[in-house]
């Protein structure tokens, strides 16, 4: 379980995202996300954290639940400044979903360097990509490397949580 003990712009501002490394040659890691006690403004979910990260997550907004893959690709503004220095990330896909628990995807591929990650829901036992393709760049200005991490953050109220189960961890 995480709460949120502030209110920030972006995924990158949070402090409470667990993480750990993802290997090469490609690996997935798959997550159950309980939404049910977020508030109104709050994201949750699973990403691929580096300079150019991506992410899907689990949105709740005034009429409900939805979700949102979204990343910072590598034609962002300023490039040599920190990801927090370059504004909130681009949304390439959404999806409107009416219940607060839903298993969500990240799966990547390292090989011969074409580093790039996939973003996925399930519905009805099938998976479904989400959004766009997400470039990985190595960068060593965020990490030194990429890394799976889970995520909560409010935008608009602190307090909220969010329950993750069931995490799954394939290479």
């Amino acid at each position: 379980t995480l709460t949120t003990d502030r209110v920030v712009e972006r995924m990158t501002q949070s402090v409470n995202t667990l993480t750990m490394r993802m290997r090469y040659p490609s690996c997935t890691c798959d997550i159950t996300v309980d939404g049910s006690d977020m508030k109104v403004g709050d994201h949750a979910g699973i990403c691929a954290l580096q300079s150019c990260y991506g992410l899907i997550a689990l949105v709740r907004d005034a009429h409900g639940y939805h979700l949102e893959m979204g990343g910072r690709q590598a034609d962002a503004p300023d490039l040599l400044a920190m990801p927090e220095e370059t504004g909130v990330p681009m949304v390439y896909g959404r999806c409107e979903i009416t219940n607060p628990v839903i298993r969500l995807r990240v799966a990547v591929d390292f090989t011969d360097q074409i580093d790039e990650a996939h973003f996925f829901y399930e519905d009805q036992g099938k998976w479904k990509q989400l959004g766009n393709t997400q470039k990985l760049y190595f960068k060593i200005d965020h990490f030194t490397g990429c890394r799976a991490g889970l995520f909560y953050y409010s935008t608009q109220e602190m307090g909220g949580k969010v329950n993750f189960e069931d995490f799954i961890f394939l290479e």
